[in-house]
């Protein structure tokens, strides 16, 4: 007989059982090469998930006040920016005062971050990207971004570099990962 003859045979679950195999080795796929511990790799550098976690748990306590939330793909976002920009200020010779960061966003929405030392890092990533893009110019920056070795944790999405034009976050939509409940992404 041919399979396509035996294919009324096949019991289904058995088909339910090889379904789901196939569904748990695509869905770690992604995570090979990946620690749970590790958010983002960016170049040679990482930034914890604990990191990011810290960073959320406080930029929600000081948002809060101001009946708003953080949301954790954007977090993530300026943290891998961050990297970015300190990777390509390095390799430029720049420098950045934290006065002149403190200038930029003490007016600004993320103004409150400074005042956190949890936080601070968080508005300084953001801080030095703007300052380091007016230095180098936006298509240097740009063309920075979307060559940067970004790997994220297959959890918090996919890096977005071209998102950044439209200012919207660079991480993209979390995966659907089986690994992590629903409740815990943010």
């Amino acid at each position: 007989m041919t399979p396509v003859k035996n294919l009324h045979r096949i019991r289904p679950r058995r088909v339910a059982g090889l379904v789901a195999a196939l569904t748990a080795v695509v869905a770690t796929a992604g995570c090979a090469g990946a620690a749970p511990d590790v958010a983002a790799y960016v170049g040679p550098s990482t930034i914890s998930d604990s990191r990011l976690q810290e960073v959320t748990a406080a930029a929600d306590a000081i948002f809060s006040t101001q009946g708003a939330r953080a949301r954790k793909d954007g977090l993530l976002s300026v943290l891998v920016l961050g990297e970015i920009t300190e990777q390509l200020a390095e390799q430029r010779g720049i420098r950045i005062s934290d006065g002149e960061r403190n200038a930029l966003i003490s007016n600004s929405p993320l103004g409150p971050l400074v005042g956190d030392a949890r936080t601070r890092e968080l508005a300084y990533d953001y801080a030095d990207a703007e300052l380091v893009r007016m230095r180098v110019g936006d298509q240097t920056f740009v063309q920075t971004l979307m060559e940067a070795q970004v790997r994220l944790n297959p959890r918090y999405g996919t890096w977005q570099p071209e998102a950044y034009a439209q200012g919207a976050s660079m991480v993209g939509a979390g995966s659907e990962s089986l690994s992590v409940p629903i409740a815990t992404q943010s």
